[in-house]
Order: structure tokens, then C-alpha cells, then sequence
């Protein structure tokens, strides 16, 4: 044997194919000038066919720009950045090719390579353009009812009695 231990092997990939996220494995595609313009799926776990619509099989080895035309590249220059700066990076972006919001974390586990996990954020971030609508609604609410304090305010009469809706207050 090689020293690999494969029933610790057999776990990790279950484990790997049942998280609810999606877990991809890549490498970096440079140009001739030496900038990231692309990656290519190493390994992927079960949800990122869930999230993509794109069958494992015939993802891997392909690229990303291969699959999703249209790929957008500040997605590639996150994943680079966690490469060329080694370090963990850490993003919220809308993919408009599933049309979902991700939150993603990648790192660089070796050269020109980078591992992300990700989750699909859709309803979250649906969710909160709600509450924001909502919180605007109820702040024009409050600020329609401070104006109409403030015209009750100016009704006074000569007495400096206000007159609100039939009744006398001093």
C-alpha cells in the first residue's frame, strides 16, 4: 500500500458528497501576461449539479468559461485572489447564469489551485429586500404621521384652544 488510508478516504467523500453546500476543487487558467482568465473543475460534491444544473461528469476538466457562457470575471478574480494572495477569501456575489446568490469561502491548498465552498443566499437576500421595503413603508408611515402632528400643532385659535376632531384640549 501507498499509505493511504482508504476507509478514512471512503468518509471524507461521503462526507464531501452530502454537505448541503457546494465544494469545488479548481485550478487557475493564466494568460499569456500571467492574469487569471479562467479555472477548471478538478472535483465537485453533489450540490454544486444541484446549484449549477450541470452533471458532474460533464463538468470536470471543463472550464468555467466552457460551461456558463457569458462568465462573468470578478467570480475568477475572487477565486484568484485567494491563490496569488494566499489567503482565505471570503464573498457574497449574484451568479446570473443559475440566477442565485452565493456566499462563498475559498482558499489555495497548492499552487494555482483553490478550493471554494459555497451556499446558495437567494431566499436570505430575498428576505432582506423585503425587510428593507418594508422598514421604507413604515418609515414613510412615521414620517406622514409627524408632518400631520405638526399641522394639528398650528390649529390652534385665538384662546390657544386646539381643535381636533370636535373636542377641546388645553
Amino acid at each position: 500500500m501507498n499509505g493511504i488510508n482508504y476507509e478514512n478516504l471512503e468518509l471524507i467523500e461521503s462526507i464531501f458528497d452530502n454537505i448541503k453546500k457546494g465544494f469545488i476543487l479548481c485550478e487557475l487558467i493564466y494568460d499569456d501576461q500571467g492574469r487569471p482568465i479562467n479555472y477548471r473543475f478538478l472535483k465537485a460534491n453533489k450540490m454544486v449539479q444541484n446549484h449549477t444544473g450541470v452533471r458532474l461528469k460533464d463538468m470536470l476538466r471543463k472550464t468555467a468559461k466552457e460551461l456558463f457562457p457569458g462568465y462573468k470575471q470578478i467570480w475568477i478574480d475572487k477565486y484568484a485572489a485567494s491563490v496569488l494572495e494566499k489567503k482565505h477569501i471570503e464573498f457574497t456575489k449574484y451568479n446570473h447564469n443559475t440566477n442565485k446568490h452565493y456566499k462563498a469561502n475559498c482558499f489555495s491548498p497548492a499552487a494555482n489551485k483553490f478550493i471554494a465552498v459555497y451556499e446558495d443566499i437567494s431566499h436570505e437576500i430575498e428576505v432582506e429586500k423585503k425587510l428593507e421595503k418594508k422598514e421604507k413603508e413604515y418609515q414613510q408611515i412615521f414620517e406622514s404621521i409627524t408632518d400631520m402632528f405638526h399641522v394639528i400643532k398650528l390649529i390652534y385659535d385665538e384662546k390657544t384652544t386646539m381643535w381636533l376632531t370636535g373636542l377641546s384640549y388645553r
